[in-house]
């Protein structure tokens, strides 16, 4: 059984995010600032993030940054983090 590291984590909850919202990689990549290729790359587990990228991830989303990362199955945050 192959081992998920974090980033791989990452990527599979982002994409599983992105695409429940019905929004294309495209569209986030623009929302993020960043190009398409670099947010394909979080995607596929083969890039690290930054945490202010991960904050906007998990606001855009609506999901806690620690669902993103794989550190617990609860999607929603514990509080409003918006605010």
């Amino acid at each position: 059984m192959k081992k998920v590291t974090g980033y791989e984590m990452l990527g599979k909850r982002i994409k599983e995010c992105r695409l429940e919202m019905g929004l294309s990689a495209e569209e986030v990549a623009g929302i993020m600032g960043v190009k398409t290729s670099m947010y394909l790359s979080y995607e596929a587990g083969q890039r690290d993030i930054r945490s202010r990228k991960l904050l906007m991830l998990s606001r855009l989303f609506h999901v806690s940054c620690d669902y993103l990362l794989g550190l617990t199955d609860i999607k929603s945050p514990a509080f409003d983090e918006c605010n």
